[in-house]
């Protein structure tokens, strides 16, 4: 994942990790660590998907930030 891409999403979007975490039923602690890859922590498909629809990805830029 580039977490840089990830974070430019996110401040575009005017969102922070708390208002994100909330809304997808997580903890902030885990989706600082799935956001950072701490301890091989990585998004499943569900929390792929709903970054793709909030965030209305096209298909190159989805791939550009969680791809990298």
């Amino acid at each position: 994942m580039n977490v840089n891409e990830f974070k430019s999403e996110m401040a575009k979007h005017a969102e922070t990790g708390r208002l994100l975490s909330l809304a997808m039923g997580i903890s902030e602690q885990t989706f600082s660590g799935k956001m950072n890859g701490r301890d091989g922590a990585e998004w499943n498909a569900t929390e792929l998907a709903f970054f793709k629809k909030r965030w209305k990805l096209n298909a190159d830029r989805f791939e550009a930030i969680f791809f990298a």
